[in-house]
């Protein structure tokens, strides 16, 4: 029989950076008897590429397990890892703690080990307020009001107590609780005494930091545009996270008023949680007096060039299509009716076309004067 590791996030807690350094030193646990398993990442080989891990449809439904585990069969002896922050989610969603002991074993794996970190609720709230803008398009949400929307991180910690309680029924299923609050600076110390390797073997490690925050300035100009054209972190918060990642973001916190808030919908659960949780790992409370803001944006010449080439890029990108748009057009109105059918745009979708000048002329007007 053999292991199932299952790192399972949840999200904003380090794990683009911890599947990072899996992806990057997969040989080396090989050797150590542990098979990093083949999923979307397997083709990615830069260090700093913001990624969903190799599993992030690992529980979306019982047939997408089985299926991961069809394709990923090992050696007797050996142990399999899948890393995801979506299994947190998908597992919840999909009641899998109905359906994944009875599949695991099918495959051979009688001993499934689960690391879940958690983070303190007032930072997890803002970064995951920060995540949206950069991800969903986000533009409503404030840092006034976030008190007023749990979905922006801080009712996780309601998920975490239902998934310890789904866990603790598993006869097979042991569970380690990390909290990155508290561990940040030493997340791969955590995953190879999780893994019980010598953390030696992380060896090659990606840079400091993986999909990190933006600054004050990057976020504000990431909301204008999620105002404009909706979500679009792939032509702007994307580029300046992977292109340059050892920028040190200001440490921002809603009012104290909010936090208080936040932490009073929370404490009654969290103390019950806590009694679950490892002493030196237990949530703790992390209102804090918020940091002025600066009230002028800046960027550096290094971020205006990221941009620029971003942007510029994705113009550049959209008017070729409008050109090919017109020719289409043209070609169009040129030919009978009967050959329209194999052109390569059908008529009826001239409103594509419509939109995608539309896109490239406020696209245009934003930033021509880059």
């Amino acid at each position: 029989m053999a292991t199932l590791f299952l790192h399972i996030g949840h999200g904003k807690t380090g794990t683009s950076w911890i599947q990072a350094c899996l992806r990057l030193n997969r040989d080396s646990m090989a050797q150590q008897g542990i098979i990093y398993a083949s999923g979307e990442d397997r083709f990615i080989d830069q260090p700093n590429r913001i990624t969903s891990g190799n599993a992030s449809n690992l529980f979306k439904s019982k047939e997408d397990f089985e299926s991961q585990l069809s394709q990923n069969q090992i050696k007797t002896g050996e142990a399999l890892l899948f890393s995801s922050e979506h299994i947190f989610v998908y597992f919840i969603r999909s009641n899998a703690i109905d359906y994944f002991e009875e599949i695991a074993e099918k495959y051979g794996f009688d001993n499934i080990k689960v690391l879940l970190f958690i983070r303190n609720p007032i930072t997890l709230a803002v970064s995951t307020w920060q995540q949206r803008i950069k991800r969903r398009g986000e533009y409503n949400v404030s840092l006034s009001n976030l008190h007023e929307h749990p979905d922006i991180g801080w009712d996780r910690v309601f998920s975490v107590e239902y998934l310890i309680t789904c866990l603790e029924k598993c006869r097979n299923v042991s569970l380690s609780i990390r909290n990155y609050s508290n561990c940040s600076d030493r997340l791969i110390d955590e995953v190879a005494d999780w893994l019980e390797v010598p953390v030696e073997i992380f060896s090659v490690q990606p840079v400091n930091r993986i999909n990190r925050s933006l600054t004050w300035s990057e976020q504000s100009f990431q909301t204008s545009l999620n105002k404009i054209i909706g979500r679009s972190g792939r032509i702007f918060s994307d580029p300046l996270c992977e292109k340059l990642p050892d920028i040190i973001p200001e440490k921002i916190l809603p009012p104290l008023e909010v936090q208080d808030a936040i932490w009073s919908s929370l404490s009654e659960t969290i103390e019950q949680l806590n009694l679950q949780i490892p002493e030196k790992h237990r949530y703790q409370c992390d209102v804090r007096q918020p940091d002025p803001l600066p009230e002028t944006l800046t960027f550096s010449k290094r971020q205006i060039e990221v941009v620029a080439e971003s942007l510029g890029n994705e113009i550049l990108n959209l008017r070729q299509q409008l050109e090919k748009a017109n020719k289409t057009i043209s070609n169009l109105k040129d030919e009978p009716a009967a050959p329209r059918n194999r052109l390569e745009y059908p008529i009826d979708n001239k409103s594509a076309y419509t939109r995608i000048k539309l896109i490239m002329k406020r696209i245009t007007e934003r930033f021509s004067t880059l």
